[in-house]
């Protein structure tokens, strides 16, 4: 499960820095539930093995949900 986590948050992240492109903002739509999914699983992880891709993938999802919501909020979505 840690893996997992790991690899969702990683590819959260891609998408967050995708969606910083001019006129693609409106993938951070979908960004923030994919991200929130990837909070859920590291939190799920951390109490099993592989902690370590547990915390990586918890930190990546974290810190794409954040700066997805702080991109919205300056551009509202569409720019």
């Amino acid at each position: 499960m840690g893996i997992v986590s790991s690899v969702w948050g990683i590819v959260a992240l891609l998408a967050m820095c995708i969606a910083f492109i001019p006129l693609l903002g409106i993938l951070n739509w979908f960004v923030i539930p994919f991200s929130a999914i990837g909070v859920v699983l590291g939190f799920l992880a951390l109490n099993g093995p592989g902690r370590s891709g547990a915390r990586t993938g918890l930190v990546c999802s974290i810190v794409a949900l954040i700066l997805s919501f702080v991109r919205l909020s300056i551009g509202g979505g569409i720019i």
